[in-house]
């Protein structure tokens, strides 16, 4: 379990053992930490891995480690990373709000014998 945060505070990334939760936390100049976002009846994006993902990068037991925005020095956060087995996860912030939860596998660790 694991929760993080944009440098701005704009979205929160919740993790658990099966998939991941992301919220926006500001709407326009309506920001969540100060004024109930409950009217504007905001859902937050689930991201569980497909089959397809699971099948071909062979992952059996589905643990993501706790998910990180991207942490750019001067601009904003544009990618959430996160682990799951051998693979490194990589999702677009913009892709996850427009309904795209397919992640971009960057890495594939080789295992050790």
């Amino acid at each position: 379990m694991g929760l993080d945060s944009t440098k701005d505070g704009s979205y929160l990334v919740a993790t658990t053992a099966n998939y991941l939760m992301v919220y926006k936390t500001a709407v326009g100049n309506v920001n969540g930490y100060l004024t109930s976002l409950k009217k504007l009846k905001l859902k937050p994006a689930k991201i569980e891995l497909s089959e397809e993902i699971m099948n071909k990068y062979n992952l059996h037991d589905l643990t993501f480690t706790k998910a990180k925005f991207d942490n750019p020095y001067e601009s904003e956060e544009k990618y959430i990373i996160s682990t799951v087995g051998q693979c490194l996860l990589m999702w677009s912030i913009e892709d996850i709000f427009n309904g795209n939860t397919e992640p971009k596998v960057i890495f594939l660790f080789e295992s050790r014998n």
